[in-house]
């Protein structure tokens, strides 16, 4: 009895710990948007064109870099598809914060740069 109490517990805790790591802080959401805006401009400056202006994309935080960037759905041209897969792979960025330290995150991106703020 004891020890079906014991596991039980332990499962709760376990079971709110991931509840609490499924909330991103707004650090975390902040972090995230920089590095969406640093992929844009990578795609800019590497003269990426978008069919539709917008694509997602998924990759793992690691260390300093956006490692194994992938297209959530394709943008119907491959040659696109490729260009933007290239030109984000091992993208370098701030060291990630040890909450998003190898998390899979979706970026939305374009190829135009953000506008400045004022």
């Amino acid at each position: 009895m004891k020890t079906a109490l014991l596991v039980l517990g332990a499962a709760t805790l376990l079971a709110g710990l991931e509840g609490a790591r499924a909330a991103p802080s707004a650090y975390s959401q902040a972090y995230v948007a920089a590095v969406a805006a640093q992929a844009d401009a990578r795609l800019a400056n590497a003269g990426v064109a978008i069919p539709g202006g917008r694509v997602k994309v998924q990759g793992t935080l690691s260390g300093d870099r956006l490692q194994n960037a992938r297209l959530v759905a394709s943008t119907g041209d491959l040659d696109a598809d490729r260009a933007i897969e290239q030109s984000l792979r091992r993208l370098k960025v701030a060291p990630v914060p040890a909450e998003l330290s190898g998390r899979d995150v979706v970026l939305s991106v374009s190829a135009l740069p953000a506008a400045p703020v004022r």
